[in-house]
């Protein structure tokens, strides 16, 4: 269940930099 965690801690700033781009 830490694959999990990681991409809840990875997505959010993918999106802001998704929307900054």
């Amino acid at each position: 269940m830490h694959g999990n965690f990681n991409w809840i801690h990875v997505f959010p700033p993918m999106i802001v930099m998704f929307l900054c781009t």
